[in-house]
């Protein structure tokens, strides 16, 4: 499978994940949620220390985007790497 297949597949996890579906997640979901929740917020963090002084809220905004996204991607080709999901 090419990266653009397992991306495509990782994108189509993560929109029935964005539709309240359950089904993708590994392990408890209460818990992965957290967990995603935690990762993303760590990273927003540690990005706050350096760009405080110097990005606009809308900076902030974009950056907090793709943030999400680059978590919440990663997991669900975790998830495409790992199943037999959308096979």
């Amino acid at each position: 499978m090419t990266y653009l297949e397992l991306s495509e597949r990782a994108s189509a996890v993560a929109s029935e994940i964005t539709m309240g579906t359950d089904k993708h997640f590994i392990g408890d979901p209460s818990s992965l949620v957290a967990a995603l929740d935690r990762l993303i917020s760590t990273e927003l963090d540690k990005r706050w220390e350096t760009a405080k002084d110097h990005a606009s809220a809308q900076d902030w905004e974009v950056l907090e985007e793709y943030l999400s996204w680059a978590v919440i991607h990663g997991y669900c080709l975790r998830v495409v790497e790992t199943t037999d999901v959308c096979e």
